[in-house]
C-alpha cells in the first residue's frame, strides 16, 4: 500500500505540473511507429520463441504529457494451463509525463500489458508504474529506471525492475548501448546485456524517453519476465 500511495502522490504531482506547460507547448502531436526484429526479447527473454516479429504502435504527446499504444506477435508456446496455447499478440497501453529538472530527463508513468487469446489460469495480463531519469553530455547518454507492478506477469505477487544504461552515439547512423539490470520477483535472476543499435528505417538509440526502443533486425532494450 505505501508504494501505491507514492506512485499515485507522484503521478499526481508531475500531471499538475505538465498541465500547467500544456498551453505553452503548441497542442498535441502524434508518432507512429513500425519495426521487424529476428526475435522479440523483453529483458533478456524471448518472446517468440526466438522466431520473427512485427511490431508497431502510435504515440500521443501533448507538451510533457504522452500515451500510447504498441502491437507485437508473440508465441509462448504450450503452458500448463493451456497445451494448445493460442496466445498471438501482445497490446500495451501507456501513459506518463516527461518533466525536466535542470539537467536530468524524467519519465513517469505506467504500463499495462495485454495479451490476446491468453489462457485464463495463465494470468499473462499486469500492469507496472515506472520512474526513468537520464542524462545527456555531447554524445553519451546514461540513465536509471525503476519499475514495479504489484501483481507480476503469471500471477506471482509483486515485482521490482532495476536498470542502469549508457549510451553512445557514433555519427549519425548508430550507437552502442550497455545495461546492467535485476528483476526482484519470484523464480527472477540478474540479467546483463551489451547491444549495437544500427539505425535503419525506424531511429534507434541506447536510451530514449519513450516507451519502446525498435529497430530493423534486433530490439534495443530487451525485457525480462
Amino acid at each position: 500500500m505505501p508504494k501505491f500511495v507514492l506512485w499515485l502522490a507522484a503521478g499526481a504531482a508531475m500531471t499538475l505540473a505538465a498541465g500547467q506547460a500544456w498551453a505553452a507547448d503548441g497542442g498535441p502531436t502524434v508518432a507512429f511507429n513500425a519495426a521487424v526484429t529476428n526475435d522479440y526479447l523483453f529483458r533478456g527473454l524471448s518472446q517468440t520463441s526466438g522466431d520473427a516479429a512485427a511490431q508497431g504502435g502510435v504515440d500521443v504527446t501533448a507538451g510533457m504529457l504522452y500515451a500510447g499504444t504498441w502491437l507485437s506477435n508473440v508465441d509462448f508456446g504450450p503452458t500448463a494451463g493451456d497445451p494448445n496455447n493460442k496466445t498471438s499478440i501482445e497490446y500495451d497501453l501507456y501513459a506518463g509525463v516527461r518533466p525536466v529538472l535542470g539537467p536530468i530527463n524524467l519519465d513517469v508513468g505506467v504500463i499495462r500489458y495485454g495479451y490476446t487469446d491468453s489462457p485464463k489460469a495463465a494470468h499473462y495480463e499486469y500492469w507496472e508504474g515506472k520512474v526513468l531519469a537520464s542524462h545527456t553530455a555531447g554524445p553519451a547518454t546514461v540513465g536509471a529506471a525503476f519499475y514495479y507492478s504489484p501483481e507480476f506477469f503469471g500471477k506471482v505477487g509483486d515485482a521490482e525492475y532495476y536498470e542502469l544504461n549508457g549510451a553512445y552515439t557514433l555519427g549519425s547512423k548508430a550507437s552502442v548501448s550497455d545495461a546492467a539490470s535485476r528483476l526482484s520477483a519470484p523464480s527472477a535472476s540478474d540479467s546483463v546485456r551489451l547491444a549495437v543499435c544500427i539505425k535503419a528505417a525506424v531511429r534507434c538509440s541506447g536510451i530514449r524517453p519513450s516507451r519502446r526502443n525498435s529497430i530493423i533486425s534486433t530490439r534495443c532494450r530487451p525485457r525480462m519476465r
